[in-house]
């Protein structure tokens, strides 16, 4: 059995601002299995869906379904996200609000699994 190696957690949204769209900057999933992102806010009356955009080049991006929309509507809340497969060369978050003010944190890392 090979030897799992994890990337180093980074933040790819610092306080950022819910009361506006927030696209996260972008990570590259070359050689990774699995990846997690760590969402966290301290809002008041929040309500958006966040997404996960998946891209080949950088330029066109396509949300993942999730057969259903990831809903922000409790507020100072956490949320994990998981993705055990990777197909796709670049990633990023999205959130897209429909009311509320706070911050949201973002955090990302992945994970391998060795030959």
């Amino acid at each position: 059995m090979g030897r799992k190696t994890y990337s180093k957690e980074y933040k790819v949204v610092d306080q950022g601002d819910i009361s506006g769209t927030i696209t996260s900057e972008v990570s590259t999933t070359d050689m990774q299995d699995r990846i997690y992102y760590e969402v966290s806010w301290a809002s008041a009356g929040i309500d958006g869906d966040f997404e996960i955009q998946i891209s080949d080049d950088k330029k066109n991006w396509t949300s993942l379904d999730f057969s259903q929309p990831l809903r922000m509507t409790i507020d100072n809340d956490s949320h994990q996200i998981l993705i055990k497969e990777v197909t796709f060369k670049y990633v990023r978050f999205q959130y897209v609000p429909v009311a509320g003010a706070g911050t949201m944190d973002v955090s990302y890392r992945a994970t391998s699994q060795g030959a």
